[in-house]
């Protein structure tokens, strides 16, 4: 994420993958979700956005069919990443 607009990543699976977000805290807070275009909103699951926010390096998620999915900068944070998909 070089700018405040976030990264957006179609993932055309059908069964189960994981993502796997490599960055440094220490640049910037980074969060992924997958994302509901029609609500342009995390999609959520139960009450719970599905996807990764903490406050350390990296995150990660599982979820399982097409989705589009969403790298962001907390409060507009900046940060170099390494995004990696992994099918399971």
């Amino acid at each position: 994420v070089c700018s405040p607009q976030p990264d957006y990543y179609r993932i055309d699976l059908q069964g189960r993958w994981r993502v796997d977000l490599a960055f440094r805290q220490a640049d910037g807070d980074l969060d992924v979700y997958v994302w509901n275009l029609s609500t342009n909103q995390p999609l959520e699951r139960n009450g719970t956005r599905i996807g990764s926010e903490s406050t350390d390096d990296d995150e990660s998620f599982e979820h399982e069919g097409p989705a589009t999915v969403l790298v962001y900068g907390f409060e507009g944070a900046s940060a170099p990443y390494t995004f990696t998909l992994t099918e399971l």
